[in-house]
């Protein structure tokens, strides 16, 4: 017995049968141990190879002429042909399996989807092309109009001269006499009809017959309208009889000035709102007889600002508040002998792990330096309550900003008495304009600002928020500056906030090489109050924007300790919160976020001066999303024509590129 394969039932596993007694019996399979039942091999089975390690039992001509049916079957071409002899020739092949010759109209299955396929693209595209010439024609409708002509509504104004149907006139309209034959059917002692225009006709009031024209008895003429048929009125003697064979519509638009053939200028319509964007493409070409646009003269055409960066959120994000309020209740030793305003607080906030902001807008606009000296040694002592030691001769106070965050600001006394002399305003002369100027100013949704003047001393009294009157005053300084006069507050603390010209970013420290000294882990504040002390230079953290990065004063970390530009300790410290820093001027370094540096504000006198006819602030207010000029706040100077705006940096900046772009 030649050897056969059999496949265990269980692990699929081929096993080969040498030994014909093992037929019929029930044995263990080698591999999973499994019962397998020895069967002998079929008839149709067979073996390839010399050592019969092949078993093709789905190779057989009844395998092989199912496959061919189930692709599609096909007569055999004539009757069918013997078996060749296999010792004529060694590559003869079965009868009805591989010689069989297919007919010429035979295709496979798979050419009826293919059919298919193109059957569906080609009705697609037929659909595409018919809307398009569909929509195309639409277009082309839309933008013409019937031309609207001045002769009578009925068809004896497209009748042709001479017919009948031109001849008599409508029910219940006079008659009109267009040719010169029937003038000998008219009465010699009746006055002839004169030939009337559109300006003739009056669309609101009626018009009388002529005398004589119509017996007493005769109903009276209906009221002439816009539709109606024209009128005929009494001649004067002075008017020249019509010419023969001139019909009626030929003479009224030549009473116009314009050929009978043509449609009136005035009838044609823009094009609707909804279809402007097509008329690139439909109305190339098309003569429609529209009037040619006035030019409008404006400075800028059109305005399209970008939106304020989005707050990013690759970011760590945002870590859970704290009871500031119970830790600075901490006790502690500290001594600020000989210390500055910025690194006392600075050094509280880090010992007892509360983010403490500095208000530098309110520090300027009460003239309070951060450099200012403090003394104090404390024991046993709260560091809420050596804050506020500390604190209170500078004139600033400690608030509670937001959960878990505290800012230190000048006290509201402080802020007032710095302001006053930038609001006497006997320098501008012009009280009642610019009163309204300045409260639109530095009017706030969430702080709103009223102004009185007091006659007698010519002092503006705010009634507002001292952030308010702050503004207030930046808003009369930008006056003066756009007047050419000198501004009352000082540039050291209005630099900031106050720009003539065009806006600027804040800069970045200049680079250098970075040393640092330290092996432990250490806040990030500290790892740059090192680097800007080298540098003469403060560090002020702007918490809110760290925090809400996921940056905390408990965040430490041991950075590399030689860098080779600040912009690289910057990536390495600062970017994973998605920070930056900024020179502030004065020494003073900003550590924030791009989003925070966009969305800050700053009044800015532009120049040069826009013309009166310009509509700029509209144009502005509508472009940044405000509801009207009104509700923007900015303000066009009269006396000098030049643009203040208080808006964020990213506003200020469009707009100075855009009247840059259009002077």
């Amino acid at each position: 017995m030649d050897p056969f394969f059999i496949t265990c039932t269980t692990c699929r596993s081929r096993l080969k049968v040498r030994d014909e007694s093992m037929l019929g019996q029930i044995l263990a399979c080698p591999n999973c141990q499994a019962m397998v039942l020895v069967e002998p091999p079929t008839e149709g089975q067979l073996t390839i190879g010399r050592q019969h390690d092949i078993d093709s039992q789905a190779i057989t001509s009844e395998s092989i002429q199912d496959e061919l049916q189930s692709e599609g079957s096909f007569p055999q071409a004539g009757p069918p042909q013997p078996p060749v002899d296999s010792q004529d020739s060694d590559d003869s092949l079965p009868a009805g399996s591989f010689g069989t010759v297919p007919p010429g109209d035979w295709k496979p299955s798979s050419y009826q989807g293919y059919r298919r396929i193109g059957l569906i693209a080609l009705v697609s595209l037929i659909a595409i092309v018919s809307s398009a010439a569909i929509f195309g024609l639409f277009i082309q409708s839309s933008l013409t109009k019937e031309p609207q002509t001045a002769a009578v509504d009925n068809d004896s104004a497209d009748a042709e001269p001479g017919s009948d149907e031109a001849a008599a006139p409508a029910e219940g309209e006079p008659s009109v006499v267009d040719d010169s034959n029937t003038a000998d059917a008219v009465d010699s002692e009746e006055p002839a009809a004169s030939p009337t225009t559109l300006a003739d006709v009056d669309a609101t009031s009626p018009v009388p017959p002529p005398d004589g024209a119509a017996p007493a008895d005769a109903p009276a003429a209906p009221e002439a309208s816009a539709n109606e048929a024209m009128v005929a009125e009494p001649a004067t003697g002075n008017e020249t009889p019509p010419a023969a064979g001139v019909n009626q519509a030929e003479r009224i638009f030549a009473d116009v000035g314009q050929p009978a053939d043509q449609p009136e200028a005035a009838a044609m319509e823009e094009l609707p709102p909804s279809l402007q964007m097509f008329s690139s493409i439909f109305g190339q070409g098309l003569d429609l007889g529209q009037p040619e646009a006035k030019p409008q003269p404006l400075a800028v055409k059109a305005i399209r600002f970008e939106p304020p960066p989005k707050l990013s959120e690759r970011y760590p994000t945002p870590q859970p508040a704290v009871d500031a309020q119970q830790r600075l209740q901490q006790p502690l030793g500290i001594n600020l002998s000989g210390t500055t305003l910025q690194a006392s607080v600075a050094m509280i906030s880090q010992l007892v792990s509360v983010p403490i902001t500095l208000d530098i807008e309110s520090f300027d606009s009460a003239g309070i330096d951060l450099q200012s000296p403090v003394s104090g040694r404390y024991l046993n002592t709260t560091a809420g309550d050596a804050l506020r030691e500390i604190l209170a001769p500078i004139g600033c106070v400690l608030l509670q900003s937001s959960p878990g965050q505290m800012v230190v600001r000048a006290s509201d006394a402080r802020i007032a008495s710095f302001i006053e002399p930038a609001l006497l305003v006997t320098d501008l002369q012009d009280p009642e304009t610019i009163l309204p100027m300045a409260t639109q100013l530095a009017n706030l949704p969430d702080d709103p600002v009223e102004l009185t003047l007091d006659p007698a001393t010519s002092i503006v009294q705010v009634t507002g928020s001292p952030q308010a009157a702050w503004r207030v005053g930046l808003a009369f300084d930008a006056l003066r500056i756009s007047r050419n006069l000198p501004p009352k507050l000082p540039a050291t603390q209005t630099s900031r906030w106050l720009v003539d010209g065009t806006p600027l970013d804040l800069p970045r420290p200049e680079p250098g090489a970075v040393v640092l000294e330290g092996d432990l882990p250490r806040p990030v504040e500290h790892w740059l109050a090192q680097v800007a002390a080298a540098r003469n230079a403060r560090v002020l953290i702007d918490w809110p924007s760290a925090w809400q990065y996921g940056m905390t004063p408990e965040y430490t970390v041991l950075p590399w300790p030689t860098h080779e530009t600040l912009t690289s300790l910057e990536q390495e410290l600062l970017s994973p919160f998605g920070l930056t820093i900024r020179d502030l001027g004065d020494g003073n370094w900003l550590v924030t976020s791009l989003y925070a540096l966009a969305l800050s504000s700053r009044t800015v006198v532009f120049s040069p001066a826009v013309p009166a006819e310009a509509n700029l602030l509209e144009r502005i207010a509508v472009a940044a999303g405000y509801e009207s000029a009104e509700t923007f706040a900015g303000v066009i100077d009269p006396v000098s024509r030049r643009l203040i705006t208080r808006a964020p940096q990213f506003l200020q900046t469009q707009i100075a590129a855009e009247l840059s772009a259009n002077r």
